[in-house]
């Protein structure tokens, strides 16, 4: 086989690896963006609130509430 046979069927090769991974990075980007775009919500701010108050502004959105009754020491 000639030197420039293997250098051309070489230089596909590489346009194929190249052209593989560059559709690879574009749709793993696309994806990785639609599937953190999906996630996002909006959370209402529950600082200082009762219990009672923080179910009642959570009851619209799609947050549900868990009241942990532990006492932890805040640091």
């Amino acid at each position: 086989m000639a030197l420039t046979t293997r250098m051309w069927s070489a230089g596909k090769l590489l346009l194929l690896v190249g052209s593989l991974l560059a559709t690879y990075a574009l749709f793993a980007g696309a994806s990785m963006r639609l599937a953190l775009k999906a996630r996002e919500v909006q959370v209402p701010d529950l600082i200082n609130r009762t219990a009672n108050e923080a179910t009642f502004l959570t009851a619209d959105s799609v947050l549900t509430l868990k009241v942990d009754e532990v006492r932890r020491p805040d640091p």
